[in-house]
């Protein structure tokens, strides 16, 4: 089982509007996660953008809109589309299952609550995504340099260019090709090689210091520079360039 750190319990949103199923999870579910609560889908969307959860139980009959209408809401947006949703419920009508998972929901969970059931059934899928965003985030680490790879290079210039486009900013995209490279690799070896490219991934690293900035090993000895919003010297705008030389 995956336990959080001392500190770091996961934020759980609990939409319902029955004060009595409110109260038994969060008893059931304190000490697992931070409880937050909403009364209904308006109250519970505007949370969830101004601070997304990491798990959500959601009533399937909420007073203003229908649960699974919310939750094909939330699953429509890229920026909660990976929260984990479970229902809660007292339906168990033919098709009800068929309903939840094609809504995008992880799992439901039967009225009258079972304090014991919530909490393993909540901890396993809290565990379960944790576990899937740990692996998306090695799989965009570049394993030698510790970089962000190629892919995480692609998915990020998608992004910044949507936000140049929008915001009107500019966008500096660097490229950069260690000169020579194979010659120093035949002549040192690769275990040499190797060292010289960490230790560039590492200069490179120092000096990209700006949090919105990205350096990517992009493939072999080729290096990419992501750098939003970066304004010259002669410019009189914000985040000019003033980065060191890297020799």
């Amino acid at each position: 089982m995956i336990k959080p750190k001392s500190g770091e319990l996961p934020d759980i949103l609990i939409i319902d509007d029955d004060k009595t199923v409110i109260m038994a999870l969060n008893k059931a579910l304190e000490e697992i996660g931070r409880i937050r609560f909403a009364l209904d889908a308006r109250q519970a969307l505007s949370m969830i953008k101004a601070q997304p959860p990491k798990l959500l139980l959601l009533d399937m009959d909420l007073p203003d809109i229908n649960g699974l209408k919310v939750c094909r809401t939330l699953k429509g947006n890229p920026d909660t589309a990976d929260i984990p949703v479970l229902f809660i419920t007292s339906n168990s009508e033919l098709g009800f299952e068929e309903a939840v998972f094609d809504a995008g929901a992880a799992d439901y969970i039967i009225k009258p609550l079972n304090p014991r059931v919530v909490a393993a059934r909540v901890q396993t899928h809290l565990n379960y995504h944790q576990a899937i965003q740990l692996l998306e985030q090695l799989a965009k680490i570049d394993s030698m340099t510790g970089l962000a790879n190629r892919r995480a290079f692609d998915e990020r210039l998608s992004v910044e260019q949507r936000r140049m486009y929008r915001e009107r900013e500019p966008l500096t995209v660097a490229m950069i090709d260690i000169d020579q490279f194979k010659k120093y690799n035949d002549h040192f070896g690769h275990i040499k090689g190797d060292e010289c490219l960490k230790g560039i991934a590492q200069a490179l690293a120092n000096n990209v210091r700006r949090p919105a900035d990205v350096v990517t090993r992009y493939g072999g000895e080729e290096f990419a520079l992501i750098l939003p919003a970066l304004y010259t010297s002669k410019d009189k705008g914000r985040n000019r360039l003033s980065y060191q030389s890297v020799e």
